[in-house]
């Protein structure tokens, strides 16, 4: 049995803009194998029976010390802590929101325009209430929804049309929300690659915690902190990007707030590769002499989002495992554009992935099957980045770094490996190994580390084995 036989590779990111419109500009869908074919990183590699059966061995027999058990046989029934562990975790989840500098803007206005004359060919184009929904404007005030409205009432002019014409429109909308992200650490914040690619960038956003609505229906203010300019670790190939926060809000007056994650609390990385199961067959329980009774569907996941750059959601029903390999997961569950950088999560809210795309269905050419003149297209599943993959890269690219700064440093005289017992380091690799120590759950360490909630003592770090599957 092989359930990563035949992946589809071509991925679809949910960023803000409605990929589907995005993708009407491309004849093809590009792989990460294809944009990155050297790196082995973008070369995920099937797992074999032996590592799928040891994760089903896990997943059927989980930790007893796990704080909620994994109920297979009767999926609908769950304890009561999982509401109020889910709470938690939805706390450190957030909304990116991002300044677009004027010029960004003007370029933004143009690519829609581009998007619509590409739509044109199929007698259909964009509507002033669709690229509402692009830049979020329902979540504005009514004032401001109709005056955005107001602004396209132009005779003979399409929406696309005028809003290329004036991208003052979208540079009154700032700040536009870009995707979702959440705390793995007192001030570090996980999210995409695509989503926050580099420093330039990051300097622009916010994230907003409490981004949501309570019990009643109204509207929480969200609480905004600016990113750290002199730490920021990404990796296109596997399309994540770790920032680090201000230690304090933006608004001056919150200020005594400290520390997202202290504030916030935060989810808790970790290492193990055996926290979530695809689908187990008949075929391989015979394999491996599996005493079960029924089919093992595949684990469900749980996502914490801000879809379309709504208040804060979570897909909870008719979630479940399909699909993994080396790098990454695949899953049937709800998500969007805005969805890009969000925790999933399984059943028991231990981290499992960080969402980052749709996978589509492709047609007899390889494109995606689409609908709505253009405007959407058939998704056959999503795609998360594994979380212990993630690790393993983090630490990669501080050994790394750390290779550099020796390198850079016997070049210049400044060490002799023969004389000096200790080489210089690179600070951001410091940095990195110093996350990995404080706030990353290492099950084959002699302890586990805190995830904000106290849970454990922190001990000194003893690094694993760290090799892909």
């Amino acid at each position: 049995m092989n359930r990563t036989q035949g992946f589809p590779s071509q991925v679809i990111t949910t960023w803000f803009l409605p990929t589907p419109l995005v993708w009407t500009l491309l004849a093809n869908i590009p792989s990460m194998q294809d944009t990155f074919p050297d790196d082995p990183r973008s070369q995920p590699r099937q797992l074999g029976p032996q590592e799928l059966y040891e994760i089903f061995k896990a997943r059927h027999d989980p930790d007893s010390q796990s704080l909620i058990s994994a109920v297979f046989e009767y999926p609908d029934f769950l304890p009561i802590a999982f509401l109020e562990l889910g709470m938690k975790r939805a706390s450190a989840v957030c909304r990116l929101v991002r300044h677009f500098s004027a010029d960004s803007c003007h370029k933004l206005a143009e690519k829609i325009a581009e998007i619509d004359t590409q739509l044109a060919g199929k007698q259909n184009h964009l509507t002033a209430r669709e690229i509402a929904e692009v830049f979020a404007v329902g979540e504005r005030s009514q004032s401001d929804v109709e005056n955005f409205y107001k602004r396209f009432e132009i005779d003979g002019q399409l929406p696309s049309q005028c809003l290329n014409d004036n991208p003052q429109i979208i540079e009154d909308l700032r700040p536009i929300p870009i995707g979702t992200g959440f705390m793995v650490g007192n001030s570090y914040l996980l999210t995409n690659h695509h989503v926050i690619p580099n420093g330039e960038v990051a300097v622009e956003c916010l994230a907003q915690f409490g981004y949501e609505q309570d019990v009643y229906g109204r509207k929480i203010v969200p609480i905004a902190y600016e990113i750290d300019e002199t730490f920021f670790v990404t990796c296109p190939q596997l399309d994540y990007s770790l920032l680090k926060l201000k230690p304090k809000p933006k608004d001056k007056n919150l200020e005594i707030l400290g520390k997202a994650g202290d504030r916030f609390s935060w989810i808790q990385m970790s290492t193990d590769r055996t926290l979530v199961s695809p689908p187990i067959t008949p075929e391989f329980k015979r394999e491996f002499s599996l005493d079960v009774d029924d089919d093992f569907p595949g684990d469900p996941v749980n996502i914490i989002q801000h879809p379309k750059g709504t208040r804060k959601q979570v897909a909870l029903s008719y979630n479940r495992m399909l699909e993994m390999d080396s790098n990454f997961i695949r899953y049937e569950a709800d998500a969007d554009f805005s969805s890009s950088g969000s925790p999933v999560f399984n059943q028991q809210w231990q981290l499992v992935g960080l969402h980052h795309a749709a996978i589509p269905q492709l047609d007899e050419n390889n494109k995606p099957v689409m609908r709505d003149g253009g405007k959407s297209f058939e998704i056959l599943q999503q795609q998360g980045i594994r979380i212990c993959r993630i690790v393993e890269d983090l630490k990669e690219q501080a050994e790394q770094l750390n290779r550099q700064a020796m390198e850079r440093a016997i070049q210049e005289g400044r060490y002799n490996p023969a004389m000096q017992k200790r080489p210089p380091t690179d600070p951001i690799a410091d940095e990195i190994l110093n996350f990995i120590r404080y706030f990353i759950d290492q099950p084959d360490a002699s302890n586990f580390l805190g995830d904000g909630d106290n849970d454990y003592i922190s001990t000194p770090y003893s690094p694993p084995n760290m090799s892909v599957f």
